[in-house]
């Protein structure tokens, strides 16, 4: 029969499996081209939305951080508010305490000018006393010694009197 064809066709079979070999390399190289792009694309992808994550990681470690922070803070000043209470209530009873004690004092101090008053009187009568004391006593003894001269001028009276006995 026609061998032309069988010779034609053993060309063309052998050139469509070369075209068909060559296609098959093509698509496995561009499959592997494409699989290498869309791998470094989804790798790419991939460190992108962890870089991304990472950073929206960091900013709400941040504002938890800045949350906290605040946080503290407010549990400070409620802290020192309390305290700052405390203190305000301790002063003003210490205050209380200060005027009761004045009070005290100056319940005191008229107890003393008072008694200071009242000792200042006593020792001007003690002294009044005493300078009265000293010149009766001073007087006494001007009249004992009026009285002894007095004694001795009636003995020697009565001595000088004829007749007088001592018996009198």
């Amino acid at each position: 029969m026609f061998s032309y064809e069988s010779k034609a066709t053993n060309a063309i079979n052998s050139l469509f499996s070369e075209i068909n070999n060559e296609m098959h390399r093509l698509g496995e190289r561009i499959y592997a081209t494409q699989v290498t792009n869309h791998k470094q694309q989804v790798i790419r992808k991939h460190n992108e939305d962890i870089s991304e994550m990472q950073r929206n990681y960091l900013q709400l470690q941040k504002e938890a951080d800045k949350d906290a922070a605040f946080e503290m803070l407010l549990a400070q000043i409620k802290e020192r508010t309390i305290e700052r209470d405390q203190m305000r209530h301790d002063c003003r009873q210490m205050d209380v305490d200060y005027k009761d004690l004045v009070e005290e004092l100056q319940e005191l101090r008229d107890n003393h000018n008072k008694h200071s008053e009242e000792r200042k009187f006593l020792e001007e009568q003690i002294i009044m006393a005493i300078e009265a004391k000293l010149k009766l006593e001073r007087r006494r003894d001007e009249l004992n010694d009026e009285l002894q001269r007095l004694d001795e001028e009636e003995d020697e009276s009565r001595d000088e009197l004829p007749g007088a006995s001592k018996a009198d």
